[in-house]
Protein backbone atom coordinates (compact mmCIF):
# COMPACT_ATOMS: atom_id res chain seq x y z
CA UNK A 1 0.00 0.00 0.00
CA UNK A 2 1.25 3.60 -0.91
CA UNK A 3 0.31 6.82 0.58
CA UNK A 4 -0.80 9.38 -1.66
CA UNK A 5 -1.33 12.88 -1.61
CA UNK A 6 -4.78 12.58 -2.84
CA UNK A 7 -6.00 10.70 0.40
CA UNK A 8 -4.67 13.90 2.92
CA UNK A 9 -8.33 15.25 4.44
CA UNK A 10 -6.67 18.79 5.28
CA UNK A 11 -5.98 18.24 8.57
CA UNK A 12 -2.19 18.00 8.79
CA UNK A 13 -1.92 15.59 12.23
CA UNK A 14 -4.41 13.39 10.86
CA UNK A 15 -2.80 13.05 7.38
CA UNK A 16 0.64 12.96 8.90
CA UNK A 17 -0.96 9.79 11.03
CA UNK A 18 -2.99 8.64 7.99
CA UNK A 19 0.82 8.22 6.30
CA UNK A 20 2.28 6.75 9.07
CA UNK A 21 -0.41 3.87 9.37
CA UNK A 22 0.11 3.10 5.36
CA UNK A 23 3.67 3.14 5.88
CA UNK A 24 3.44 0.65 8.90
CA UNK A 25 0.47 -1.88 6.62
CA UNK A 26 2.91 -2.25 4.36
CA UNK A 27 5.96 -2.47 5.93
CA UNK A 28 3.72 -5.50 7.67
CA UNK A 29 2.29 -6.73 4.27
CA UNK A 30 5.84 -6.82 2.80
CA UNK A 31 7.39 -8.82 6.30
CA UNK A 32 4.49 -11.17 6.14
CA UNK A 33 5.02 -11.87 2.03
CA UNK A 34 8.87 -12.35 2.20
CA UNK A 35 10.57 -15.39 1.24
CA UNK A 36 12.57 -17.00 4.37
CA UNK A 37 11.18 -18.88 7.88
CA UNK A 38 8.86 -17.67 9.87
CA UNK A 39 10.58 -17.51 12.96
CA UNK A 40 13.07 -14.79 11.13
CA UNK A 41 10.46 -12.32 10.47
CA UNK A 42 8.78 -13.11 13.75
CA UNK A 43 10.57 -10.41 15.62
CA UNK A 44 9.14 -7.60 12.86
CA UNK A 45 5.59 -8.79 12.82
CA UNK A 46 5.40 -8.91 16.55
CA UNK A 47 7.12 -5.31 16.65
CA UNK A 48 4.74 -3.75 14.18
CA UNK A 49 1.44 -5.43 15.82
CA UNK A 50 2.67 -3.95 19.29
CA UNK A 51 3.24 -0.42 17.22
CA UNK A 52 -0.28 -0.91 15.48
CA UNK A 53 -2.50 -1.72 18.83
CA UNK A 54 -0.96 1.43 20.38
CA UNK A 55 -1.05 3.70 17.39
CA UNK A 56 -4.42 3.20 16.60
CA UNK A 57 -5.80 4.08 19.85
CA UNK A 58 -4.04 7.54 19.69
CA UNK A 59 -4.99 7.87 16.31
CA UNK A 60 -8.57 7.34 16.70
CA UNK A 61 -8.88 9.81 20.04
CA UNK A 62 -7.16 12.51 17.73
CA UNK A 63 -9.80 11.87 15.49
CA UNK A 64 -12.43 12.22 18.35
CA UNK A 65 -10.72 15.12 19.30
CA UNK A 66 -10.40 16.99 16.14
CA UNK A 67 -14.55 15.98 15.45
CA UNK A 68 -15.48 17.94 18.20
CA UNK A 69 -13.64 21.18 16.78
CA UNK A 70 -14.41 20.45 13.35
CA UNK A 71 -17.26 20.61 10.71
CA UNK A 72 -18.75 17.46 9.53
CA UNK A 73 -17.29 17.67 5.75
CA UNK A 74 -14.13 16.94 7.29
CA UNK A 75 -15.36 13.84 9.05
CA UNK A 76 -17.28 12.89 5.91
CA UNK A 77 -14.06 13.04 3.90
CA UNK A 78 -12.15 10.74 6.66
CA UNK A 79 -15.26 8.00 6.17
CA UNK A 80 -14.38 7.70 2.46
CA UNK A 81 -10.64 7.63 3.45
CA UNK A 82 -11.12 4.65 6.00
CA UNK A 83 -13.70 2.71 3.70
CA UNK A 84 -11.13 3.20 1.07
CA UNK A 85 -8.57 1.76 3.21
CA UNK A 86 -10.95 -1.08 4.27
CA UNK A 87 -11.17 -2.15 0.99
CA UNK A 88 -7.61 -1.74 -0.18
CA UNK A 89 -7.00 -3.96 2.91
CA UNK A 90 -9.37 -6.35 1.95
CA UNK A 91 -7.81 -7.05 -1.75
CA UNK A 92 -4.33 -7.56 -0.14
CA UNK A 93 -5.18 -10.79 2.22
Amino acid sequence: MMWKDKYKIGVPLIDQQHEELFKRVSDFIKTVRQEGIWETKLAKVKENMAFMQEYVVVHFADEEAIKKKSSILIWRTISRFMLNLKMQLMAMC
